[in-house]
């Protein structure tokens, strides 16, 4: 509601300070509990995805991608560094992750690498 005040022939037309707002949710007004109060900021939630691109575990490098083809599900997991390639079928419910843990998993049987695994 504006408020007309007349002084002198001079008018003035400004903001009633008796009405809400109407900027705020809820139609202007403030629950008592938060009079007063600073308002709170809404916080975003930050979904993280899967990378695309994996390390390779013979050259340390950052580039093994994945490509999965066919309905038959075949993934062909290749470093763009050192050459090294597998292919693996995947089932129905497995994605590009699986194919690449699947690709270290056999790179370190071939390899005969074994991790100490040490008790304190």
């Amino acid at each position: 509601m504006n408020v007309v005040f007349a002084l002198g022939g001079l008018r003035w037309s400004g903001h009633d300070p008796a009405q809400p707002s109407g900027n705020l949710k809820g139609g202007g007004r403030l629950p008592p509990s938060e009079l007063g109060r600073k308002r709170r900021k809404e916080l975003k939630v930050v979904r993280r995805r899967l990378p695309s691109i994996f390390n390779c575990p013979n050259c340390g490098v950052n580039s093994v991608s994945v490509e999965i083809e066919g309905a038959d599900k075949r993934a062909v997991v290749k470093c763009g560094s050192c050459g090294l390639a597998g292919e693996f079928q995947l089932k129905n419910i497995q994605k590009k992750i699986d194919a690449y843990n699947m690709f270290v998993d056999s790179f370190f049987e071939k390899s005969g690498a074994q991790t100490e695994v040490t008790q304190a």
